[in-house]
C-alpha cells in the first residue's frame, strides 16, 4: 500500500505538470526515474555477481575443508601407527614385557565397559592404556632391564617415565585427552603415588583403571626377579590393597569380569606372548 500511494502521488504530479508545461514535464520526471531504474538494475546485477562469487568461494572452502579433514585423518592414522610402533618398541626392549601395553589396553577397556564409560571415554582410555609406558623410551636400558633391585637414583629415573610419557603424547594434539591418564597412572588411591601425589577422586578415572590393569598384567607375567602369580593370587593382592594403592571401584569391576572360576591359564612368560598381543583371557 505505501508503494501504491507513492506511485499515485508521482503520477498525479506528472499529470499536473503535463497540463501545465506539456511534454517537458514528462522528460523532467521520466529522466530521474530512468536513472533510478538503471541504478537499481546495476545494483541488482552487482549483487547477483557478488552472490555467485560468494557461492563459488563457499564451495571452494568446503572442498578445501574436506581435503584438510582427509589429510588430518590420514595424519592422525599415521601418527597413531607410529606411536603404536614406539609403544611396541618399549615392550620389546624387555622380552618379559612383550605385548604388555596391548594386554593392559584390553584389560583397561574391559574394566571401563564394566564401569559404564561412554564410547568416547573408552576411545580415550584405550589410547592412554596403549601409550601408558611410552615414557620408558627415556629410561636407560641399564635401569629398565636391571635384574636386581633399583637404587634410589635409578628408581627416580624410572619414576620419571609417567611424566615423560605425558609430555611425549601431549605433543600430538589429537591425543591430548589421553595425557592425564598417562601422567597419573602410578598415583596411589591413598595419595602415596607419583608424580603428583594425587589421592582418591583427584586421580583421573582413566589413570585409576590403567593402574589396576597394569598391576594385574605385571603380576601375571614372569619376570627375571620373580615368577608369575596365578589369577586368584593376583586378585587377592589387588583386593587387599584396594583403598590404599588401588581404586576400590576399579578392583571391584575387574573382579566381576575376570573369569577366575575357570581353569587357570598358564602364566605369561617371555616366550608365551600371543602372536597378536591379545590378553590371555576372554573378557
Amino acid at each position: 500500500m505505501p508503494h501504491y500511494l507513492v506511485y499515485g502521488l508521482v503520477a498525479a504530479l506528472i499529470a499536473i505538470a503535463y497540463h501545465a508545461i506539456g511534454i517537458v514535464a514528462l522528460l523532467v520526471f521520466a529522466l530521474p526515474l530512468l536513472v533510478m531504474r538503471k541504478t537499481q538494475e546495476n545494483y541488482l546485477g552487482h549483487a547477483q555477481r557478488s552472490a555467485h562469487k560468494l557461492r563459488q568461494a563457499a564451495e571452494t572452502i568446503q572442498k578445501q575443508n574436506l581435503s584438510l579433514e582427509q589429510a588430518n585423518r590420514l595424519l592422525r592414522q599415521r601418527s597413531t601407527a607410529a606411536m603404536e610402533s614406539l609403544s611396541a618398541t618399549v615392550d620389546a626392549r624387555d622380552s618379559y614385557t612383550a605385548g604388555h601395553s596391548r594386554r593392559v589396553q584390553q584389560l583397561a577397556l574391559a574394566i571401563g565397559r564394566e564401569i559404564g564409560l561412554s564410547q568416547a571415554e573408552l576411545d580415550i582410555l584405550g589410547q592412554a592404556a596403549l601409550f601408558h609406558d611410552i615414557g620408558k623410551l627415556a629410561v636407560p636400558d641399564a635401569v629398565l632391564l636391571k635384574p636386581a633391585r633399583l637404587n634410589d637414583y635409578e628408581w627416580e629415573l624410572m619414576r620419571r617415565h609417567a611424566d615423560e610419557g605425558a609430555r611425549i603424547i601431549e605433543r600430538l594434539g589429537f591425543l591430548a585427552d589421553a595425557v592425564p591418564a598417562i601422567r597419573h597412572h602410578h598415583e596411589h588411591y591413598d595419595g602415596s603415588g607419583y608424580p603428583d601425589g594425587l589421592a582418591a577422586e583427584e586421580i583421573p578415572l582413566g589413570a585409576r583403571i590403567i593402574h589396576v590393569a597394569d598391576a594385574l598384567d605385571s603380576m601375571l607375567t614372569t619376570r627375571t626377579y620373580r615368577s608369575a602369580r596365578q589369577v586368584k593370587q593376583a586378585l587377592e593382592e589387588l583386593r587387599e590393597n584396594a583403598g590404599e594403592q588401588f581404586c576400590p571401584r576399579c578392583v571391584s569391576a575387574l573382579e566381576r569380569i575376570l573369569p577366575v572360576d575357570r581353569e587357570e591359564p598358564a602364566p605369561i612368560g617371555p616366550k608365551d606372548e600371543p602372536a597378536d598381543g591379545a590378553f590371555e583371557f576372554t573378557l
